[in-house]
């Protein structure tokens, strides 16, 4: 199971948990305050690199390799 950052709507506390993909964008409990009013949070992507013309090329990429 993936890790989700989710913020509870309530308390504004931040946490982390395993959820199944399936049931990533439902409404979490929030382990400070109690109620089911976390939403799930977005935060960016780290990259690895990038290619010769720019593009960045990411962990879940295929096409990028390590050498």
């Amino acid at each position: 199971m993936p890790i989700y950052s989710y913020e509870c709507e309530a308390c504004k506390h931040s946490f982390e948990e395993f959820v199944k993909m399936s049931d990533c964008d439902k409404a979490q409990k929030c382990p400070k305050c109690g109620k089911k009013e976390a939403s799930k949070v977005i935060k960016g992507a780290a990259s690895i690199g990038s290619s010769s013309k720019g593009a960045v090329n990411s962990c879940g990429g295929g096409a990028s390799r390590f050498r």
